[in-house]
Formats: C-alpha cells, structure tokens, sequence
C-alpha cells in the first residue's frame, strides 16, 4: 500500500498516519493527533505484475525472507530488522523477539504473527505508539533495486 499516496491525498504528513485497515470498500486510516479517515481505493494507483516483483526485489534487499509453500507465498522481516529500522532500545527489541512479521503477497497486506504474546507488541503497535508497517513501507519507498 502507498503510504505516500494516501497521506499526500490527506494533505499531512508520512509519518503521521499510525495505521491502515484495508475494509471492503475503503481504506480505514488513523492518523496521529487527528483521528481517523475513510480514503477510497481509488486514490491508490494500480498495481501491475511488474510492481509486485520490483515490491518484493526491495522486501529481500531490505533483508526479507521470501518463503512459499503449502499455498502460501509471504516475505518475512526478522524481528531485528523491524529493531534496527524502528530504532527500537534494546529492551524493546527482546519485546519483540517471538513476534513474526511478513508481508503476504497473495493478499498485499502487511502482518505479525505471535510466538507468544510480549508486553508491549499487540494490534501491530510496537512501543505503544510505533507502527512497523509504515516503517518498512518507508525503508521500501527509498530502497533501489535493479
């Protein structure tokens, strides 16, 4: 999902947007210090093939795992990138350390999965107020690839 796109259309800033749902018909979006935005799918540009593959290419340079089997085809962040790219302290980053974090390329969306529930890792939030998913889509947005 373009971050970019969305909060461009919204008239503030990347960083501000805390969280996108993707419901049937809109996006749901929850903005820092605002509240919360219903935005159209039709604001966002359409993905071709291409932009999958070259998605995926930044996901595995960034440090992703791509992994496909049994009908599932996700790219995995290991819990110490989504430290290093948060710049989470070192006590935060063994909060997370039982947590999965993957992008799921047959759906397009971003998820976690628990090991075991951690204080302070829950709804995607990190640190109470830290969304990892903005985070990696920003890392994406300025990563090259060939």
């Amino acid at each position: 999902m373009n971050t970019a796109v969305i909060a461009n259309h919204l008239n503030i800033e990347t960083h501000m947007i805390v969280r996108i749902e993707r419901w049937k018909t809109v996006l749901f979006v929850v903005i820092r210090g605002v509240g919360a935005r219903f935005v159209s799918y039709k604001i966002l540009p359409n993905k071709s093939a291409d932009t999958e593959k070259t998605l995926i290419k930044k996901m595995i340079a960034i440090g992703g795992n791509r992994w496909q089997a049994h009908g599932r085809d996700r790219v995995y962040f290991d819990s110490q990138l989504i430290a290093k790219v948060l710049e989470l302290s070192n006590s935060k980053t063994r909060q997370i350390g039982s947590c999965k974090f993957y992008y799921d390329v047959t759906s397009g969306e971003f998820n976690q999965l628990y090991a075991v529930i951690t204080h302070g890792v829950h709804d995607r939030t990190i640190g109470g107020n830290i969304h990892w998913v903005v985070a990696i889509q920003e890392l994406l947005a300025v990563t090259e690839v060939e």
